[in-house]
């Protein structure tokens, strides 16, 4: 990473909340190489880059990881609190997943209250079963379970819960859209039963057979 990229990326990081997700892979020479990318907000835009790219420090097996970050971290001042949500063992960060899915020039809010519902949906899920100490969803977790202990489980259940707050405020707008039937597929849906201001834009919806064509073919994202 260029260093004025790297500078830029750090002074967001110092003052922003953040989520990370850490890759191990080994190189030539089997040296070992940590990457970590960072997903955080800036213009209440979802942004992505990476933040290292380095080798490990050698210790024990578990500590590794922790240390080479908490070591990057304090060399440049990044508050380690500032960390909302982890991922690890390869696993792609559903952070990532949601920005992805986000993108493009179709998206709809139709489509975007879907895509955010789920993903908290899925946050509230990974809490309720972290609590319970059902690690199958974290790998990482899972291969040092007998580790665990309960004051582990209420730090990471807490960042789990403060990132679907946070999701739930951020998009508050867009999740309490009040989507109705019409909205979804127009050239169905019982005009009598619509508003009165999108009763007549309905039916010529209903008999224009090159959008109903579009719309079963390529959904309303594409109308």
């Amino acid at each position: 990473m260029a260093v004025n990229v790297e500078k830029k990326l750090i002074s967001i990081l110092k003052n922003s909340s953040f989520s990370m997700q850490l890759d191990e892979s080994t190189i030539e020479d089997n040296n070992a190489l940590l990457m970590a990318n960072v997903n955080y907000f800036e213009e209440n835009t979802l942004r992505g880059k990476m933040l290292l790219a380095i080798n490990p420090i050698t210790d024990a097996r578990r500590l590794s990881t922790f240390n080479t970050v908490k070591s990057y971290f304090t060399r440049n001042n990044i508050p380690m609190n500032n960390i909302v949500a982890y991922a690890s063992d390869g696993a792609q960060s559903m952070i990532n997943d949601v920005n992805l899915q986000l993108q493009g020039a179709n998206k709809t809010l139709i489509r975007s209250q879907s895509i955010l519902s789920l993903f908290i949906d899925q946050l509230e899920l990974l809490h309720c079963n972290l609590l319970k100490r059902e690690f199958h969803q974290f790998p990482k977790l899972s291969s040092i379970k007998d580790d665990v202990i309960p004051e582990d489980i209420d730090r990471f259940s807490s960042h789990l819960n403060e990132l679907k707050l946070d999701m739930e405020k951020r998009f508050e707008d867009i999740l309490k859209l009040k989507v109705y039937d019409w909205m979804k597929n127009p050239s169905t849906t019982n005009t009598e039963e619509a508003d009165t201001t999108y009763q007549k834009k309905l039916l010529e919806i209903r008999y224009d057979e090159e959008s109903k064509h579009k719309f079963e073919s390529s959904g309303y994202e594409n109308l």
